[in-house]
């Protein structure tokens, strides 16, 4: 029996050549077929990425590290809403749903606005208690980008030549409207020649080169 089955084998592979030898009717047992190839493949690809995703959310709580994130204000409550209902016509570019949320805001009355009003100061409070327990724990956080960059002192700019000139005609004009006695000023600037701007140009060239 185990020659006759050393003998299939090799009649199988072409090793052995006779009348009654069927390579037909012996497949190798180790092969697979596309479908079981193609479904062994994608549990891999599947396993890895579950895997990233694993990786990727413990990251991000890292990340996080408890510190605590600062509350929607309530006409960002009010603009969450509003894209969750699908009001905002998501065919527009960003500022222009900007513009269209904050066209529905106006437009709500105080009664209106006051649930989201509510839910934003519920927030508030919530975020000084989880701050005040942070703090007892960790210290301070630690600022935002935002306050970070507004805490950083602002690079001064010269003066323009046309800047020197408004802050020493200005106190001239008589017009009862800022907007009125800055049209006058500025068309006093139009109509001057080259001539009569260079003391300016040249005290903001001045300026400019003392920063």
């Amino acid at each position: 029996m185990q020659i006759a089955a050393r003998e299939a084998e090799l009649c199988a592979h072409g090793r052995v050549h006779k009348p009654n030898c069927d390579t037909r009717s012996t497949v190798s047992s180790s092969a697979d077929s596309p479908i079981e190839h193609t479904s062994r493949n994608a549990k891999k690809m599947n396993a890895a990425a579950n895997m990233l995703r694993s990786v990727l959310n413990t990251s991000r709580a890292a990340m996080s590290s408890g510190i605590p994130k600062r509350p929607p204000t309530s006409y960002m409550l009010f603009a969450k809403a509003q894209r969750a209902a699908g009001a905002v016509d998501a065919s527009l570019k960003v500022p222009e749903q900007g513009k269209q949320i904050g066209a529905a805001w106006r437009a709500l009355s105080e009664t209106a606005k006051s649930p989201y009003e509510a839910e934003s100061l519920r927030l508030r409070e919530a975020y000084a208690a989880e701050v005040k327990a942070y703090t007892e724990t960790h210290g301070s956080p630690p600022p935002s980008k935002k306050a970070l960059k507004q805490s950083q002192p602002k690079k001064k700019r010269a003066p323009s030549a046309y800047v020197l000139f408004v802050s020493e005609v200005l106190k001239h004009e008589t017009a009862p409207k800022q907007v009125d006695r800055m049209r006058a000023v500025a068309a006093k600037w139009g109509s001057m020649s080259d001539a009569e701007k260079a003391p300016y140009q040249r005290r903001a060239a001045e300026a400019k080169a003392a920063m």
